[in-house]
């Protein structure tokens, strides 16, 4: 343990030296800028020179000693502020004897699911983040009462209702879900706000298969690499390195005009959003954000 944090504190004081080090090299270079010169200018007379005055540059060693002293001063302000900082954590961490505000409430009902609760649910239509839509779901198991776990509350194979984001960013593989209703066999609906749909390991969002879109990416490339190379190989005219034809002039701007939209079609197909899909039959859960009070139903 001493002979890391020695080699932490021999890393820190040589970084230190470094920047330091940079400074005073900047500072030679300025003192450079405004040292004393000379100019000789021709005359009648060629021993008179005429000097241009100008100050005396401080001494290296003078430049040197304010630098480290800034560079002192600096350092201990930032750390001054680096132990308020740490302080005021702690302040905000201090253990507090006071009693908390609210009280523990009971259940207003027996028939109770408390926020947190998975709803096991299947995908019946499939989804496809090229564009937004609504999407439609099945609960896949019973769900009782949070308490006793003896009252049911949502039936297996009542139906689920939300839609599917398809705000996908270059390098996302997860779909973002929200469920608004629920509609029970017996044709009764509860409306759930937004509630977000969860992967079998808790983790938001679907996903399942994802295409990339290489082929748009580097097809044009590769479409116009051959275009371009076909050009240049069907020119079977005799070269001369001093004397350049019309023909070859004219396969020389085409080539270099077909590069350019290239690149412009690599640049533009860069920007294409992965498309996920998330197949019909998907397996996820409901996590419930809230309280929810529903009547119990017989099995």
């Amino acid at each position: 343990m001493e002979s890391s944090s020695s080699n932490k504190e021999l890393e820190k004081r040589l970084q230190e030296e470094k920047l330091a080090l940079m400074k005073y090299k900047k500072e030679l270079y300025k003192t450079a800028l405004s040292a004393p010169t000379k100019v000789q200018l021709k005359s009648s007379n060629p021993s008179s020179v005429r000097e241009v005055p100008n100050s005396n540059p401080p001494s290296p060693l003078d430049i040197y000693t304010k630098i480290a002293k800034a560079y002192k001063s600096e350092n201990q302000k930032n750390n001054q502020s680096y132990l308020n900082q740490n302080e005021m954590f702690l302040k905000e961490q201090h253990s507090s004897y006071d009693y908390l505000n609210v009280k523990k409430t009971k259940p207003m009902s027996p028939y109770e699911m408390k926020a947190g609760t998975l709803i096991p649910s299947i995908l019946i239509t499939s989804i496809n983040s090229d564009l937004p839509g609504p999407i439609k779901a099945q609960v896949s198991e019973n769900v009782f009462d949070t308490a006793t776990g003896n009252h049911l509350l949502i039936p297996q194979g009542s139906m689920l209702l939300g839609v599917y984001s398809s705000n996908i960013q270059y390098g996302q593989n997860r779909v973002l879900i929200a469920f608004n209703r629920i509609v029970f066999p017996d044709g009764q609906t509860l409306n759930i706000g937004t509630m977000n749909g969860v992967n079998q390991q808790g983790v938001a969002g679907f996903n399942d298969q994802i295409n990339n879109h290489y082929l748009k990416i580097f097809g044009s490339a590769i479409l116009m690499g051959a275009i371009t190379g076909g050009i240049a190989s069907a020119d079977r005219t005799q070269q001369n390195q001093y004397i350049e034809t019309n023909r070859q002039k004219m396969i020389g701007a085409l080539i270099s005009e077909l590069g350019q939209v290239a690149r412009q079609m690599i640049q533009k197909n860069m920007n294409i959003a992965p498309t996920l899909e998330i197949r019909a039959g998907y397996k996820f859960n409901i996590f419930t954000t809230k309280d929810i009070i529903l009547e119990p139903l017989e099995y």
